[in-house]
């Protein structure tokens, strides 16, 4: 494990302590978001800071190198190569359709009124959309340019 871990785990760890204390003093509307956010940034922080205290134990060191050796191996395995570029493709797509499918739904509950005023969840979700296909040209330009 690397210390960037510890750190993610300590910075968990802290934003879940800080909206404890956020929701033991905001209104009680935000009560149940707070202690929400509580719970998983606390427990993934918990769970990264003590993965990272347990393989890095002396006892612990010889099996961690064993299974960062063959993660590196597969890592760098043309096929794994391949295999990850096509599912970040269909992950990418499908989170496209997802958007487009959330905001066509929203528009059409609004429009029969069952949920009220839903432009503003329209926008967010629109400007979502673009940030991702934003995303994806410039990183397919920064990949394209970077291999030429």
């Amino acid at each position: 494990m690397r210390t960037r871990n510890l750190i993610e785990g300590i910075v968990m760890l802290s934003i879940g302590i800080g909206s404890l204390i956020a929701a033991l003093i905001a209104a009680p509307a935000l009560d149940d978001v707070m202690y929400h956010l509580t719970g998983y940034c606390s427990m993934f922080g918990i769970l990264s800071i003590g993965r990272y205290l347990y393989w890095n134990l002396p006892k612990n060191r010889a099996a961690r190198e064993k299974i960062l050796y063959y993660e590196n191996i597969e890592q760098n395995d043309e096929l794994q190569v391949r295999i990850r570029d096509q599912a970040g493709r269909i992950a990418n797509e499908v989170g496209v359709y997802a958007l487009c499918a959330a905001i066509f739904i929203a528009d059409i509950l609004d429009q029969l009124k069952i949920i009220q005023d839903a432009g503003i969840t329209i926008l967010i979700l629109a400007i979502c959309l673009a940030l991702q296909l934003i995303a994806q040209w410039i990183s397919l330009r920064h990949i394209t340019k970077k291999f030429k």
